[in-house]
């Protein structure tokens, strides 16, 4: 099948190949499910090859640069569209950029930016120069509401050892609880647990540290509290920053938005958690806990049932997450639903409820 300026989910029905010539771009919109049937195409850096699965939900966006002649398998969800589009859509600001965060030898990368600014993609392009450059990037997903490595309610650390073309396709190797899914009101938890993860994770090596959106209003001293107290060797703002450069004395280099970038759907958010949150807590079953071989934090006043809850070692990393189910001092025991069977040291009350669907109460 031949595809001219574009084709939506509609247009395409279940599912289509489509010829791509080498040399030749194009933009994956989600929701898209697609794989390279033959040829090759490169995506933020990572080589897609034949067979290998592409998933983009719903709100993202995938370029894709054909390096040779390939046919490319596809079929798009509601809103979703295969874009042929006549140059790299990478913006070429980025590229400097990414050179820059390539020559560094060890340190912090802070990438911030607006919502929906393109801070995953640069990320994730970061990462996979390292990977080629160093065999490994750490990669920390600071992104308490729509965190792609890890659960919502937590930041995570994941060091790559390959390249990919989604931040989903890494998993956490460490976590830390933050128990909401909007930083406000939490901005020194994720500040200090951001410095827990590279402490305990960088090893010397380079840390890209993916930022959430927050801009507006106290986002803003957010967002300079934290280059203060991380000390970033280099800080990648994306898009307009609405003031933050006059805020900081860290290097910056400021880079354009790409025009693939898209706004994400407020409840296209929240169903991307709830999915999440339900993955996170199955299979779930009521745990009981006795509260003489666990520390509680976070219990203050009354706590209501189906509180988000971070299960912890004795470091007060993250092993799994749960929900408050009935929480009884006279008896001295603790009751939650978790998919988590292992042992656990602190049990850590979040600011927000959650039902055994995933859904936010």
């Amino acid at each position: 099948m031949g595809l001219g300026d574009g084709v939506t989910g509609g247009a395409l029905g279940e599912e289509a190949a489509v010829d791509f010539g080498a040399g030749e771009f194009a933009i994956l919109l989600g929701p898209a499910l697609a794989r390279i049937k033959s040829g090759s195409a490169e995506a933020f850096g990572a080589t897609l090859g034949p067979g290998r699965p592409i998933l983009v939900r719903s709100g993202n966006s995938l370029p894709m640069a054909f390096r040779e002649d390939s046919i490319l398998w596809v079929r798009l969800g509601e809103g979703g569209e295969l874009r042929r589009v006549p140059e790299d859509p990478i913006p070429r600001s980025w590229r400097d950029a990414l050179e820059a965060v390539w020559d560094l030898n060890g340190g912090t990368i802070l990438v911030v930016g607006g919502p929906d600014s393109g801070k995953n993609a640069f990320s994730i392009m970061a990462a996979n120069g390292l990977v080629d450059r160093a065999g490994e990037a750490l990669l920390v997903d600071a992104d308490v509401g729509q965190c792609e490595i890890g659960s919502p309610g937590t930041i995570c650390a994941s060091r790559a050892e390959m390249a990919v073309s989604s931040l989903s396709e890494l998993a956490a190797d460490l976590s830390v609880f933050i128990g909401r899914v909007s930083p406000h009101g939490v901005e020194d938890r994720i500040i200090t647990g951001v410095g827990r993860l590279i402490d305990r994770m960088a090893r010397g090596s380079s840390a890209i540290v993916n930022t959430d959106g927050w801009l507006e209003g106290d986002g803003l001293p957010y967002k300079a509290k934290m280059i203060e107290e991380l000390r970033p060797s280099l800080v990648i703002g994306i898009g307009e920053l609405g003031g933050l450069e006059g805020m900081i004395s860290a290097p910056l280099i400021r880079v354009e938005a790409p025009e693939m970038a898209r706004a994400k759907p407020r409840e296209d958010r929240r169903a991307h958690r709830r999915a999440k949150f339900r993955r996170a807590l199955s299979p779930g079953s009521i745990r009981e806990f006795g509260l003489a071989s666990i520390e509680l934090r976070g219990f203050q006043g009354k706590i209501p049932d189906n509180t988000l809850l971070g299960l912890e070692d004795g470091d007060g990393f993250l092993l799994g997450l749960g929900l408050l189910k009935g929480l009884d001092r006279s008896r001295g025991t603790l009751r939650a639903y978790t998919g988590y069977r292992g042992p656990v040291a602190i049990v850590e009350a979040g600011g927000m409820r959650v039902s055994e669907e995933g859904e936010e109460l």
